[in-house]
């Protein structure tokens, strides 16, 4: 009969009263007709009435729901279509207000189209508690509907452009931080950002998910919503085998962020979805005139038909690429070495989930270091450290770092310290990395701390290399 609206659609309030035009309220008895039709009541210059089914409209996906509707009665042909809001109410004693449900698409009635509404409105067990106040004296329930006329909205019906953003983040497999952020992209006069779980997100642990976000600096105003259509894709570098998901929500204040879950494990993704290439430079010489890959791709997975590596006559196609570059800058040189120490006083009274030093200059760049004194999401309860850049030293295209560190806690009674050895590229999407220290917290805080409760860590580091125009970044 009608066409139920999405969650994402729907906003749900308390109102300490229905407006007092345009609308119809009905009590109906817990014993009334499967279907009720109220009197007509006007609003815009046309006829309306409020149709409820109690006990749900099983023709419309509404079996153990209250579905509600509003039907125009006037006589509508196109062009002369009716644009219009809808809000639907259910009274509750308990809360002395009106259980406000608004459907936030703009809907158009026509003589084809007399009727919109929710098919699922309220479950019916809900309405039925006495503890949720839907039963009122004399068990009736009160129901009741709003219609607000609007002009034909700008856009309803329109081919909007559609816009694309591709985004190639590299060394997928070797990311550390739990999320990855891209570049600022413009669409629908507004300014998004897509944010990549390497790792899940809170709702899929260990399944791959994308989330849409407006940027900080994009706030919708009062009243203003957005409705998205979104493809993310993970493209398949060897073929046509892409992995979508595909997202249609209502974007507003209270969630200026959607996410999709691509349905896959991380384990398969890696497997399937990355390309292979190797981002240091090589140096050939008379007494290295080779250099590769020992493990370019599995024998189970070359030999897998369904993987499509067996071509027609039982051939396998190979294939490499040199791409000749002058001397990068750094290449071999004895780079400066630093080291950077850091007192934490009180580490045992700490509550907070992370600490950040001061700023430390190494390389040319500016980085910090935050320890966890928690440790961070991939080792609860043991110490962890990661080495960032900070936010206003940016890598350019094509620039990558690569720094050796040894992070240390020292032992303030001796030289036992605790250490443990980092080696990493840095680019755009990786600015930091980190290390857990393999000894639990309550270890570390009995042997570690001295004697005012002060741990002392220290970071030995070098950049190593230093590549300022990558031809593949």
């Amino acid at each position: 009969m009608g066409s139920n609206a999405s969650d994402s659609a729907m906003l749900k309030s308390w109102k300490k009263n229905p407006p007092s035009s345009s609308s119809s309220l009905v009590r109906l008895s817990q014993n009334a007709n499967d279907k009720y039709e109220s009197p007509p009541f006007s609003s815009g210059g046309h006829n309306w009435r409020l149709v409820v089914y109690p006990k749900g409209n099983e023709e419309d996906n509404g079996r153990g729901f209250v579905s509600m509707y509003v039907e125009c009665l006037s006589s509508t042909t196109s062009p002369m279509d009716v644009f219009a809001y809808l809000t639907f109410f259910i009274f509750s004693e308990e809360e002395k207000k009106y259980l406000s449900i608004q459907d936030v698409e703009v809907k158009r009635f026509n003589s084809s189209k007399t009727v919109w509404g929710l098919s699922q409105a309220l479950s019916i067990e809900a309405l039925k508690d006495r503890a949720k106040g839907f039963i009122l004296y004399g068990e009736l329930h009160e129901f009741g509907a709003h219609v607000k006329i609007v002009s034909r909205p700008v856009s309803f019906g329109e081919d909007l452009p559609f816009h694309k953003f591709s985004w190639t983040i590299r060394d997928f497999s070797l990311l550390r931080q739990n999320d990855c952020v891209s570049k600022t992209f413009h669409m629908g006069e507004k300014d998004w950002t897509l944010t990549l779980f390497p790792k899940g997100d809170s709702r899929a642990d260990g399944e791959l998910s994308q989330h849409l976000h407006l940027t900080d600096n994009d706030t919708l105003l009062k009243g203003e919503l957005i409705l998205l259509r979104v493809n993310l894709q993970v493209l398949d570098p060897r073929g046509s085998n892409h992995l979508t998901g595909s997202l249609h929500s209502w974007l507003m204040n209270s969630n200026k962020a959607r996410g999709k879950t691509q349905s896959m494990s991380l384990d398969k993704i890696q497997g399937a979805y990355l390309d292979r290439e190797d981002v240091e430079v090589k140096r050939f010489n008379s007494s290295k005139t080779v250099w590769g890959l020992s493990k370019a791709l599995s024998i189970e997975t070359f030999k897998d038909r369904a993987k499509g590596f067996i071509l027609y006559g039982e051939l396998h196609e190979f294939g490499a690429h040199v791409k000749i570059v002058s001397r990068p800058v750094s290449f071999g040189e004895d780079l400066p070495f630093h080291k950077f120490s850091w007192t934490i006083s009180d580490f045992s009274l700490l509550r907070q989930n992370d600490c950040v030093s001061k700023t430390f200059h190494m390389g040319e760049k500016d980085w910090t270091l935050t320890l966890y004194p928690k440790g961070d999401s991939r080792a609860d309860g043991e110490l962890s450290q990661h080495l960032h850049l900070t936010d206003n030293d940016t890598l350019l295209k094509g620039e990558l770092i690569f720094v050796r560190v040894n992070l240390k806690v020292l032992d303030p009674r001796g030289s036992n310290h605790l250490s443990v050895w980092l080696k990493s590229w840095l680019l755009n999407s990786n600015k930091a990395w980190g290390k857990t220290q393999s000894m639990s917290l309550d270890k570390i805080q009995g042997a570690y701390l001295d004697r005012e409760g002060t741990l002392e860590v220290e970071i030995e580091c070098e950049v190593v290399n230093s590549i300022k125009n990558h031809p593949c970044f």
